[in-house]
């Protein structure tokens, strides 16, 4: 449910993905989807500066394996290659220490 505010973006995008990002960091609800199929669905509708939609993922995933997706995204050339660089550089982020709200 959270994530359909990324996969069907409504009107007011920015705020509802702000939301559903800060509850899906909060509640860690787990993800029955694979994760290659579920990054395709949810980053052509993504605001790159919802940093907590990447946060979630590498909570639930782990970052090799959200990095391994988008690897084998990029080869199929099939979502927007400024999508794939932004999850990875909110990943290299919490690498380095970011701090979660």
């Amino acid at each position: 449910m959270l994530l359909r505010a990324f996969v069907a973006p409504p009107a007011n995008a920015y705020l509802a993905q702000e939301y559903a990002g800060e509850l899906l960091t909060r509640l860690r609800p787990p993800c029955s989807s694979p994760l290659t199929d579920l990054l395709r669905s949810v980053l052509p509708g993504w605001n790159r500066s919802i940093e907590q939609l990447p946060w979630y993922l590498a909570d639930v995933f782990g970052s090799k394996a959200i990095v391994e997706s988008l690897d084998e995204i990029d080869r199929c050339g099939t979502i927007d290659r400024e999508q794939t660089i932004a999850v990875r550089f909110w990943l290299k982020g919490l690498d380095n220490g970011a701090r979660r709200r």
